[in-house]
């Protein structure tokens, strides 16, 4: 228990004081660099291309056009990326701002400290003992002197510093790799791809998902940030852990299943009237609209015998969605949010 209690404790320093203290440190380029561009020719021009992307810190922007290479550029943000409210959080527009962020966060991070001492004083005294005589144990094991660190003179020295992006890309039999490589400062990287690409996204921390125009299949994870997709087709498998979901389909492969997940931020989807839909809505902190006419059906149930589950001879659950049909149903949709509301609207 106490171990667990110091992760959270020291996690919630380190996102937050710590965060801001690389942010405070970096020094900043007098001015924003070019960004790094790169051309890469598909194996096969005649065949759909394949991206997988990922960035560190940033935001991912995918737009497809006419032409048969893949593009990418990657640019740094002038503001590095941990300012302000640690890893997750906009960015501090100040000084002033940012010694505020770091005042509610150490806030935060003494009623922490305060949750975390309430719970230790119900752990009983022989345990917090034990737990005591380890760390102790451990403390002894890794203990090793170190020689004090030589404070190194610059008076007169000039400071060169330089915001690069790491951008890799690679491509093999028509599948393209792309990441970028930066822990100083957020990257901002654009695609430009042939429209019947597929997708495989991937945004660590502190950007957005922006899709355009592309055709194939598309896979979006999201730590934080918002995903919007406009006039995509195929299928699409999106999810996020903060932001809203918005997405427009210009028509949707009737064989594909469609999902969009987050845990906080609404989902606002626009499909084309004709679709025939079987779908499945979940919000448990919000409402949900639709302009199409729903025809609602019964949640599935399941049942479980007692050696599962302990609750009896049988227990019989039902599923918290909603499940409905549109014109007529097909095609699996899946809408789910915990704090947010969902939109399914009809394309005009």
């Amino acid at each position: 228990m106490k171990k667990a209690i110091g992760k959270l404790v020291i996690l919630a320093l380190l996102a937050g004081s710590g965060a801001l203290a690389v942010a405070q440190q970096t020094p900043k380029p007098e001015k924003t660099p070019e960004p790094d561009r790169a051309v890469i020719p598909l194996s096969d021009p005649a065949k759909p291309a394949r991206i997988e992307a990922t960035v560190m810190w940033g935001s991912i922007t995918v737009v497809g056009y006419e032409g048969k290479d893949v593009v990418a550029e990657a640019q740094v943000r002038e503001k590095p990326l941990l300012e302000g409210r640690g890893l997750y959080g906009p960015y501090a527009k100040s000084a002033a701002e940012a010694q505020q962020l770091l005042a509610e966060t150490a806030a935060k991070s003494a009623e922490m400290q305060a949750k975390a001492a309430e719970l230790q004083a119900k752990v009983s005294q022989e345990i917090q003992e034990k737990l005591a005589q380890e760390y102790a144990n451990a403390a002894a094991l890794s203990a090793t002197p170190q020689e004090p660190k030589k404070e190194r003179s610059h008076e007169g020295m000039k400071l060169i510093t330089a915001a690069l992006t790491g951008l890799t890309v690679e491509e093999n039999n028509n599948t393209v790799t792309v990441s970028t490589a930066s822990m100083r400062n957020a990257v901002d990287l654009t695609l430009r791809v042939p429209y019947s690409s597929s997708l495989s996204l991937r945004s660590m921390m502190g950007g957005k998902v922006v899709i355009e125009n592309v055709s194939g299949e598309i896979e979006v994870n999201a730590a934080n940030g918002g995903v919007t997709l406009r006039n995509v087709s195929g299928n699409a498998v999106v999810h996020t852990m903060g932001g809203d979901i918005e997405a427009t389909l210009a028509k949707v492969a009737p064989d594909k299943p469609l999902s969009f997940s987050n845990m906080n931020g609404d989902i606002d989807i626009t499909l084309p009237t004709d679709i025939k839909a079987d779908v499945r809505l979940k919000s448990q902190m919000g409402n949900i609209y639709s302009d199409f006419d729903v025809a609602l059906r019964p949640a599935p149930r399941k049942g479980e015998e007692s050696e599962k589950t302990g609750f009896g001879k049988y227990r019989i659950s039902f599923d918290k969605g909603i499940y409905g049909t549109i014109n007529g149903g097909g095609q699996e949709i899946s809408l789910t949010t915990f704090n947010g509301s969902i939109y399914i609207r009809k394309k005009k």
